[in-house]
């Protein structure tokens, strides 16, 4: 399944990271959530939730060149229905520590809502959702919080660690979500330049609401558990 050839133009992406732990929270009948451990990594660290292609104003991107039945199918959340993707051994191991809900079949679902409008395969989609959310792991921002499970931050110093590493003014590119104090997901505004080579400054696109997002003034980084 590829949609390379039909894909429009993509202004730019949205790289969606979330805290599994929080979402956890109100999903425990999600497979993930049942089989999530503290030593899974996604238990201390930012989990992939997708890469999403935007057209300009942040009009999202979806279904190219899919066939109705395949798009009607992941409407009706029938996600482990679609197609198994064409994925690399590594790949699809990696895919499975770093998003969890590829056991819910989340994997299939992004790729065919928003994949198959990024110009490249299913191979190429996810290898370079992997590399962009191993970057923002590596980052201060990483850091801090896989110190944090179980802390409040104050938002400001979410902001202030992920310019630590990408440069000041870097914040505009982040949305921070929260469901009332607890970090639910982190989305970060890329410019097309971010699907090839590291993620850099340049990589990042300011946007007018910036880190507005809903998270309050002070965030709870939620620890594994009731």
């Amino acid at each position: 399944m590829t949609a390379a050839d039909k894909s429009p133009s993509v202004d730019h992406y949205v790289l969606a990271l979330s805290w599994e732990p929080a979402f956890c929270q109100f999903n425990m009948d999600k497979p993930e959530c049942r089989d999530l451990e503290n030593s899974d990594f996604a238990a201390t660290h930012l989990a992939i939730h997708g890469l999403w292609p935007d057209l300009p104003e942040s009009k999202r991107l979806r279904y190219c060149g899919l066939d109705q039945h395949l798009e009607q199918m992941d409407r009706r959340n029938r996600w482990c229905e679609l197609p198994e993707l064409e994925l690399s051994a590594k790949t699809r191991a990696d895919l499975a520590a770093a998003m969890p809900g590829t056991r819910s079949c989340l994997d299939r679902h992004e790729w065919t809502e928003h994949g198959t409008c990024a110009g490249v395969d299913a191979e190429g989609y996810f290898a370079t959702t992997l590399r962009l959310a191993a970057a923002v792991q590596r980052s201060a921002l990483g850091d801090l919080l896989a110190a944090n499970t179980g802390h409040e931050l104050p938002r400001q110093r979410l902001i202030e660690a992920f310019e630590a590493s990408f440069g000041p003014g870097a914040g505009k590119a982040l949305t921070l979500l929260c469901a009332k104090r607890l970090l639910m997901e982190i989305r970060i505004t890329l410019e097309p330049s971010a699907m090839a080579g590291e993620l850099g400054a340049e990589d990042l696109r300011p946007t007018a609401g910036g880190t507005a997002g809903s998270c309050p003034a002070t965030i709870l980084i939620d620890p594994l558990g009731p």
